[in-house]
């Protein structure tokens, strides 16, 4: 993502996410500031949270619906599926695993609740 401040500065940020199933488990890397170097971390297995800046971890039980609270369109991929009409590119092998490549434009996420934007893409594998 990529927006400007209100003095006008254009500073953007990279968001990963990664999902397992069995057990349920969502690790998400976000990547700003100048040249990425600010990164920002969290890991939920079942009911324990991790997160992580640099160095510094810390570990704490939570219910993991209320980790996910109301981010959870850009936590769950098939809610953000549910959320957004993207496009199936087709089907690719991604580390060893076939996924389905899905593609939003624009227009697909303004129909997202709660994401306000002027343009934007988004690439999902699941």
């Amino acid at each position: 993502m990529t927006w400007e401040s209100a003095e006008d500065d254009l500073q953007s940020i990279e968001m990963l996410t990664e999902f397992v199933r069995e057990p349920r488990a969502v690790r998400t890397v976000w990547r700003g500031g100048e040249e990425g170097e600010g990164v920002f971390e969290t890991i939920q297995v079942d009911n324990v949270s991790y997160v992580g800046y640099g160095d510094e971890w810390m570990a704490m039980e939570m219910d993991p619906e209320d980790a996910i609270g109301e981010m959870g369109w850009m936590i769950d991929p098939e809610d953000f599926l549910g959320a957004a009409g993207g496009r199936l590119v087709g089907r690719e092998t991604v580390n060893g695993l076939a996924t389905r490549h899905y593609h939003y434009d624009t227009q697909a996420l303004a129909t997202v609740p709660d994401l306000v934007m002027t343009s934007g893409e988004a690439d999902l594998w699941i």
